[in-house]
């Protein structure tokens, strides 16, 4: 008998060290740790569009469509909550939703919450409503499928539905918005543990996702805003992953024992916008505005030495570019390449325009708004001094900037960033070049008055269309007129760099969304 219970007792504990083992926390090696650049300000997903937010929420909900991204930062949609998308009619998509899924809780997902989710983002006041814009409404059919209609024909609403994530109706209804900030629940790859405000948010990986089960087993996100801090932290072994590695740390980065450094191209475009329509603009003094002559922008354009800029300003980290969307977007023209450097030619342009000795501009820049914005624009200026076009820097200070030159009374060249991380460039267009005053809602953004009626009317074309080809289509048309108006000059597309831990295995992805833990796994 005592025998049988020594048995029955070693048994036990074999049960009980194997419950334990299933219940251990992750192990350093099953871990990653991610040092960001700072804390999110929610995570509820449908709150915000800030960075930070994004990157708790991608890991904790599924979208409807996710974007999977290659090593080159260009992107391919495929199905995740939603599995099939059929348009019914130019304003009316039937979404076939995926069964079997259940919220962390347990709670299974249906068609309500879609519809709910929707509502959410659009009842935000703090960002969130701009990603489900164009939807005017959402109706569940039955279990599994959802009716979505737009204001009016929309080709991309498929792309949209990759920042539409979704929570769970039942589990608002419960907790309130309050306490689905303090524990969200999502149907994602990972399950939210806790958050210590600007010390770590902890996500643990969902070992019943409906996907491809996780690899990395506990992710933690620690918030270092200093760069300083967050490179040491790195190379120090702290943390595995870091965003943003400033251009003098990447070779200490890539030469440490045990880092490197992943860099593809990033989603935003410098570039310079001039006045390019009206007779007298501001920031000329001496009569006629000379920008009016294409001859004059030409000369700006090539002027410019964007591979001594990358080579000088940012350390090789940058890529020259001639249009603002970006490749894989929308948009993006594959045989557009740069402006070609050629100051010899710059300064024939100006003689027969009848400025053989230059002239002098004002020209608006901001002062720590992006990164090295001041190098940049005073190597820029030097570029286009030595063909005699003086640009005289107006720097304004990075909170006061946009309420300066939005306004466009004030301005007749202005130093910018655009991204196209979204993959359409179509809202950049709308904003930037439609002719202002013409259409409610386009022109907000066209601070130096741009008007080309081509322009507005293929504009109109892409956006009453429910077709995403002839979308594409129309865009690439436009990118075309800017490129030949030289109504944007673009110098450059950023280089993201990311700093890892050797082993790591990462690719990155070129929108908001960007550190994606379910497609890491540590070799």
């Amino acid at each position: 008998m005592r025998k049988v219970f020594v048995l029955m007792l070693v048994g036990l504990l074999f049960v009980l060290c194997g419950v334990a083992a299933a219940f251990a926390a992750p192990t350093r090696e099953e871990t990653v740790i991610i040092g960001t650049t700072g804390d999110p300000s929610t995570i509820d997903p449908h709150a915000t569009n800030a960075m930070w937010s994004n990157n708790i929420t991608i890991n904790l909900f599924d979208p409807l469509v996710r974007k999977v991204f290659d090593q080159a930062g260009k992107f391919s949609l495929v199905p995740s909550l939603a599995t099939k998308w059929e348009q019914e009619d130019d304003i009316t998509w039937i979404i076939t939703l995926r069964e079997g899924v259940q919220f962390h809780n347990g709670d299974p997902f249906t068609a309500d919450d879609v519809v709910f989710s929707i509502q959410q983002y659009k009842d935000s006041t703090t960002g969130g409503a701009g990603f489900v814009q164009p939807i005017a409404s959402a109706l569940a059919l039955d279990t599994f499928k959802v009716q979505i209609k737009t204001h009016a024909p929309y080709a991309i609403l498929v792309l949209d539905m990759a920042d539409i994530y979704i929570s769970s109706k039942k589990y608002f209804e419960k907790v309130g918005e309050e306490g689905v900030n303090k524990h969200p629940i999502g149907t994602g790859p990972y399950k939210f543990v806790e958050w210590i405000k600007e010390d770590h948010i902890t996500m643990d990986a969902n070992e019943d996702y409906w996907g491809p089960k996780p690899k990395i087993k506990r992710a933690i996100m620690r918030p270092l805003k200093n760069d300083a801090t967050r490179v040491a932290a790195l190379l120090s072994g702290e943390v595995d992953l870091i965003y943003n590695v400033p251009v003098r740390d990447i070779d200490r980065v890539s030469g440490g024992a045990n880092t490197e450094v992943k860099a593809i191209p990033g989603p935003d475009v410098m570039h310079i916008n001039i006045d390019v329509t009206r007779q007298q603009t501001p920031g000329y003094k001496h009569g006629k505005n000379p920008f009016l002559d294409r001859r004059v922008r030409e000369a700006f354009a090539i002027a410019i030495d964007r591979d001594s800029i990358i080579k000088n300003v940012y350390g090789g980290h940058a890529y020259p570019t001639g249009q603002l969307p970006i490749p894989g977007a929308y948009g993006y023209v594959e045989d557009i390449k740069p402006y070609p450097y050629n100051p010899e030619k710059a300064r024939q342009l100006l003689k027969e325009a009848g400025y053989p000795d230059g002239f002098e501009f004002v020209w608006d820049v901001p002062q720590q708004r992006y990164f090295n914005d001041g190098p940049c624009s005073q190597a820029i200026a030097g570029f286009l001094a030595k063909v005699g076009i003086k640009a005289v820097l107006n720097m304004i200070p990075s909170n006061q900037y946009l309420s300066y030159i939005n306004p466009g009374d004030k301005t007749t060249a202005f130093y910018g960033a655009s991204g196209t991380g979204k993959g359409d460039i179509g809202y950049w267009y709308n904003r930037m070049f439609y002719t202002r005053d013409k259409k409610e809602g386009a022109g907000g953004s066209n601070r130096t008055h741009y008007s080309n009626p081509e322009v507005d009317k293929l504009l109109d074309e892409a956006d009453s269309t429910a077709d995403v080809n002839v979308r594409k289509a129309k865009l690439e048309e436009v990118t075309r007129i800017l490129y030949q108006d030289y109504a944007i000059i673009p110098i450059y597309q950023y280089e993201e760099p990311y700093g890892m831990v050797k082993g790591l295995d990462f690719t990155p992805r070129v929108d908001a969304f960007i550190f994606d833990v379910q497609t890491m796994q540590k070799k």
